[in-house]
């Protein structure tokens, strides 16, 4: 399907495509980047030229010219960016949709099922939206405003009350959503949704169709001047009969990061130009500013429940969208300075949750809000590691973690207000497990992820944001010691400065040495990865660098096809080095190394090594 010119949507919203995309182009799938950084051929006989020669070649190869041509005329994938930038993502990582991509395209079954699901999801949402705030009628007798484009909602946890003739005023039930509040969330929670489903259908199958629907939705909730939202969310927590107009920023804020990952994927689409790019970052920018200005909205980011996790997690994810990432450092150090000491304590328990109703579903919502800011900082190339920092008592999102696990796997039950705890879906728990294991590379937590979900399939769309595929391919953490390990020489485990879980590498001796410490990797599908090793270089080391060459058996001979190297330069904190794009073909070994020449004393301290 092809959309142009002017649109009447199902929902009645009368607007107008900004282009028409030539959806039946097809691009030359063998020039393709895994991380969207280069585009293809614009013009299809160009692309028919080349997949032709490449047909011969593989008939001069194999003495096979009928099949071989006629395979690559047959399979051409869906068009990708003819004239768009490069895909980006923030509280995502890009890297867990390339592996999705490079697993389907190679025919993995697992991939195949999950992007089938995907496609299904990504072609009704092609017939729902775009969503407005202006839609909304109901909330027009209780909207101060009057203004159709301003949010309103009703505090979720505000009902009726039961002692008044007219219910007034309604009071706070904690712990219990009133369904019948939604008002505008009813608009803002699809729209969201939608957007994301249709920019990871996009990324992975290069359909055009799904970046042009999901610029649409954007451009009516954050653009379109007829139909966008007033950049403020003053109204969302309205409790009716008390004048109470409050702001209730946890929801929004998560919409507003998954909102940055969308727009950020649509940026490698021309459906989606410069012109749409700059009109929502100056949105973000008046966003941003009503957020940290508002009396109401700084009071939300202050309280010190997940209220002040989300809101900075949301501006970390704006901030990093607006390529400003000096202000999401510092939305970063402030939660993990002033707020986590205060959520997470060193049995693991989050003492501000504790006595509240349907403390189970706080301390879950508590944790992951923390995993976003993780997960948001992940991209940021800090040396402070969330994952497994941990507070001066010991406190951390690891130790709140293995607290929870008993309970989310159904081994225990909740001892705490036992009469008030709310069933948590499978999936809610299978995804925290999962978003948990890649971000402490822990393949016991995929495991556990499993476990929850017996013999259910679960979300696909879950599967593709965070699949199990993603987890290291190496023993990095050395927390299986030195498992794998070729030529550690004078290596010794260490406990006590560590980067990342329970155990570094500390090379020193009192003697010089040189040595070269590596992992040879085979049986990985083909792909482009990402390696990376963190690494702390104190004194008397003469040099040392991070390594990753790629080899092939050709002939019966091994031949290097790729090589790149990273000094590790002198730092006394813990400095992650980092080599991306390398390209593995079926059949390769991929060597992950660290060369070091150590003088009398000399000490260099390795860990969390990750290959994905």
């Amino acid at each position: 399907m092809i959309f142009s010119g002017d649109i009447k949507t199902s929902s009645g919203l009368q607007l107008h495509s900004k282009k028409s995309v030539p959806g039946s182009t097809r691009a030359g799938f063998f020039r393709t980047v895994i991380n969207g950084s280069e585009t293809f051929p614009r013009e299809p006989g160009k692309v028919r030229k080349s997949i032709f020669r490449l047909g011969l070649e593989y008939a001069r190869r194999w003495l096979l010219l009928v099949p071989a041509v006629t395979a690559c005329l047959c399979w051409i994938p869906p068009a990708w960016s003819v004239e768009g930038g490069v895909a980006r993502t923030f509280h995502l990582k890009l890297r867990n949709l390339e592996i999705d991509r490079a697993l389907w395209l190679a025919g993995d079954p697992a991939l195949k099922r999950r992007v089938q699901a995907l496609e299904g999801r990504a072609n009704s949402a092609l017939f729902r939206g775009p969503y407005s705030v202006t839609q909304n009628t109901a909330k027009i007798p209780i909207n101060p405003s009057h203004d159709p484009h301003d949010f309103v909602g009703i505090a979720f946890r505000a009902w009726p009350n039961p002692d008044t003739p007219d219910g007034l005023p309604w009071i706070i039930r904690d712990g219990h959503h009133n369904p019948a509040n939604d008002l505008d969330w009813t608009f803002f929670d699809p729209m969201v949704a939608d957007a994301e489903l249709l920019s990871l259908a996009y990324y992975i199958t290069r359909d055009e169709r799904y970046a042009e629907h999901a610029g649409r939705l954007l451009r009516a909730w954050f653009i379109d001047p007829d139909t966008r939202m007033n950049p403020h969310m003053k109204y969302s927590n309205i409790v009716p009969g008390t004048g109470f107009r409050g702001v209730n920023l946890p929801i929004f804020m998560i919409g507003m990061y998954r909102i940055c990952d969308a727009a950020g994927i649509l940026e490698a689409s021309p459906s989606w130009d410069q012109a749409d790019a700059d009109a929502l970052a100056a949105y973000f920018r008046t966003l941003l500013s009503w957020l940290e200005t508002d009396p109401d909205a700084v009071a939300d980011g202050e309280v010190q429940q997940n209220h002040s996790t989300y809101y900075r997690a949301g501006r970390m994810a704006m901030y990093r969208y607006l390529k400003d990432t000096a202000r999401a450092r510092q939305a970063f150090d402030d939660y993990v300075d002033r707020f986590l000491p205060l959520q997470f304590a060193s049995d693991g328990t989050q003492p501000l949750e504790m006595e509240r109703a349907n403390n189970f579903t706080y301390h879950i919502n508590g944790l992951t809000a923390a995993y976003s800011i993780a997960q948001l900082a992940d991209g940021m190339g800090r040396a402070r590691n969330l994952w497994n920092h941990t507070t001066s008592d010991g406190a951390g999102l690891r130790k709140s973690t293995e607290f929870l696990l008993p309970y989310l796997l159904g081994h225990e039950e909740w001892p705490y207000f036992a009469d008030e705890v709310f069933t948590i879906e499978p999936e809610k728990r299978a995804l925290m497990l999962q978003r948990a294991a890649l971000g402490f590379n822990d393949a016991g937590l995929s495991s556990a992820a499993t476990a929850v979900m017996g013999n259910k399939l679960g979300d696909p769309l879950l599967a593709l944001m965070y699949p199990a595929e993603a987890l290291s391919l190496i023993n990095g953490g050395f927390e299986a010691g030195f498992l794998a390990w070729k030529g550690l020489g004078s290596a010794q485990l260490v406990g006590n400065d560590v980067h990342g879980g329970k155990s570094a590498v500390l090379f020193s001796n009192a003697a010089a040495f040189s040595t070269l410490i590596r992992q040879d990797v085979g049986g990985l599908p083909a792909a482009r990865y990402t390696a990376s090793i963190w690494y702390k270089r104190m004194s008397d080391v003469n040099g040392a660098q991070f390594s990753v060459t790629v080899r092939r058996r050709v002939n019966g001979l091994w031949e290097t096809q790729y090589r790149a190297r990273s000094p590790l330069t002198t730092s006394t904190s813990w400095t992650q080095a980092v080599l991306d794009n390398i390209p593995v073909s079926d059949g390769d070994v991929l060597q992950f190394g660290v060369w070091m020449n150590l003088g009398p004393g000399g000490a260099l301290y390795l860990d969390d090594g990750r290959l994905q």
